[in-house]
């Protein structure tokens, strides 16, 4: 399962969950491994699962910032930052949708 179908999972099926299991959900499904998602890599596909851990532990956890930053051993303006780029690509990704079915309709 790639990055876009990830972030629109069924939240009601994975409701109250904590880090570990937001990190091990994540993990799964992305088939990274914890060790790299806490790592300073910068590849892409760690990065991407980094910001999705980011993502969804504030969304499922209601956790601060902070405490999400220092699970993940960074700042609190890193994880800001990295919350920002999936939601400003899960926007990308539905425009990009839309224009492909208006093209689809002519």
């Amino acid at each position: 399962m790639g990055f876009y179908e990830v972030y629109n999972y069924d939240v009601d099926l994975i409701a109250g969950f904590g880090f570990r299991k937001t990190m091990k959900h994540v993990c799964r499904r992305l088939g990274v491994r914890k060790k790299d998602i806490l790592s300073k890599s910068r590849e892409r596909d760690i990065v991407e699962a980094r910001h999705l851990f980011w993502y969804f532990a504030k969304k499922w956890t209601d956790s601060p910032i902070s405490l999400i930053a220092r699970y993940s051993n960074c700042t609190h303006s890193t994880v800001i930052h990295g919350i920002k780029n999936v939601r400003n690509i899960a926007e990308l990704d539905l425009k990009r949708k839309m224009i492909e079915n208006d093209r689809k309709e002519r």
